[in-house]
């Protein structure tokens, strides 16, 4: 499991990226006995907020969070991105693929910490293990999918030896920034799911692949 220097001297809260064999349970531990919260993803834009008497939240693929216990997505080349407010104490895990980030998933989610009173430069986010633009290779038409949006087709993709390669954490950073968050308030794990053969990878094993586990959650309110 890999852990954020960021986020790592505040008090209350934890967090994590889990690899290969690495359970919710094995990175919590079995002592745990704060509530789950589990986003059944879809690849949407759907973000919801964590109530008491839910635990596991359909159709979404952020949640939102104010209350004691961890809110979990699960990726396997997907971005994994973790959101903390220490102003407010509010935590947010977003699941991004190139589905949910064409249609807004991250923007989306960052406005509703907005109406709910969070101010964007108190937000300190985390980007988690996913697959790069190394080993991304996508077709042509989906890079003009985000370049008819106005994204930069220069900036989002290049070219090798004839191939398309798309980079998620440009299309992340161009939809934070347009949000007004800041490079500063971004810690970017670098760790391609692909390449890295300690982490699940859709890319790389198919439909055997597993899924990487991120939590991030507090323990005081």
């Amino acid at each position: 499991m890999v852990r954020s220097k960021t986020l790592a001297n505040y008090d209350g809260l934890m967090h994590g990226f889990g690899s290969l064999n690495e359970t919710l349970s094995l990175m919590l531990g079995t002592e745990n006995s704060l509530p789950i919260y589990k986003a059944e993803q879809t690849h949407s834009s759907v973000v919801k907020h964590v109530r008491s008497d839910h635990k596991n939240y359909r159709d979404c693929d952020a949640l939102i969070s104010r209350r004691p216990g961890f809110v979990t997505i699960k990726t396997a080349d997907c971005i994994p991105i973790i959101i903390y407010d220490p102003i407010r104490k509010v935590v947010a895990a977003v699941h991004a693929g190139w589905k949910g980030l064409f249609s807004g998933v991250i923007i989306n989610t960052l406005n509703k910490l907005k109406d709910r009173g969070s101010r964007i430069k108190d937000l300190r986010i985390v980007s988690g293990p996913h697959i790069q633009v190394c080993c991304y290779a996508v077709s042509e038409k989906r890079v003009r999918l985000f370049a008819n949006k106005g994204y930069p087709s220069s900036s989002i993709a290049k070219r090798i030896n004839g191939t398309l390669y798309l980079n998620l954490n440009a299309l992340m950073y161009y939809q934070m920034e347009k949000t007004g968050i800041k490079k500063a308030q971004i810690d970017s794990l670098d760790i391609c799911t692909c390449c890295d053969n300690h982490y699940h990878s859709y890319r790389r094993d198919g439909k055997n692949a597993g899924r990487n586990y991120t939590f991030i959650g507090r323990t005081i309110i």
